[in-house]
């Protein structure tokens, strides 16, 4: 998604860790952050 107003990016963040599934090495979802905006310029502020 696009914000109207900065035209910068929102992204879903996703926190994985890597395990060991059925013998096979997977990412395994742990988090998700939905609606992220740009932490440095929302500092700028």
């Amino acid at each position: 998604m696009i914000d109207p107003q900065t035209r910068d990016i929102i992204n879903t963040v996703y926190i994985r860790r890597v395990e060991r599934v059925n013998g096979r090495v997977r990412n395994v979802e742990i988090a998700k952050f939905e609606n992220v905006k740009d932490p440095v310029k929302a500092r700028m502020k």
